[in-house]
């Protein structure tokens, strides 16, 4: 194996171990010593790769939202209607908050305000998107034309974030997506009700 290869292996393990340790300790309570421990390394090996605990979470959030960017232009090309798009969006969101210990972790992140050089809104982009989709369904008539694309957005995203802690109990992936079929239902009845 080459050791450029090898130095790559070594920087994913070590953003996986840190974002299980952010995920389940928080960034205060984390150290480079708990991340390298957690792979059996010596603390210069995280070192090597991140200076500081800053630049390890920083890394963390950012492969999160390079995820989240690859996730929302999918989406684009995977559903053609605004409301399909959205429930298609928050299912593989839910899945991958129930699987995926950088999705928590990056949440949790930036939750915290922990990340200085990234954006303290964990979801402005998210509220963003919904927007956009809200304002697409608006204009296609599939809601109401008293719905307020950006104030109905920051509403169901800060609805959908309060789900996302109970999809991490419910570990077989029928009941995550029962539960983002449910919220769902009851989030998009609630906009055609206005």
């Amino acid at each position: 194996m080459a050791r450029a290869e090898q130095r790559e292996r070594t920087r994913s393990a070590l953003l996986i171990a840190a974002a299980t340790e952010f995920d389940e300790h928080g960034f205060a309570a984390t150290t480079l010593g708990d991340v390298a421990a957690r792979l059996g390394l010596v603390r210069a090996t995280v070192h090597f790769h991140f200076a500081t605990k800053e630049q390890l979470a920083e890394a963390v959030v950012r492969q999160e939202l390079e995820a989240w960017e690859l996730l929302r232009r999918t989406s684009l090309d995977v559903e053609a209607e605004p409301l399909s798009r959205l429930r298609w969006v928050s299912g593989q969101v839910a899945r991958r908050y129930a699987s995926d210990p950088v999705t928590r972790a990056a949440i949790r992140l930036l939750d915290e305000h922990r990340v200085p050089r990234l954006d303290p809104a964990p979801a402005s982009g998210w509220t963003t998107y919904v927007a956009d989709q809200l304002r697409a369904a608006r204009v296609a008539g599939a809601v109401p034309a008293q719905v307020d694309p950006e104030l109905d957005a920051g509403l169901l995203v800060g609805m959908f974030r309060g789900l996302l802690p109970s999809l991490t109990e419910a570990s077989e992936s029928a009941r995550t997506e029962e539960l983002v079929d449910l919220f769902c239902h009851y989030a998009l009845a609630g906009l055609n009700a206005r």
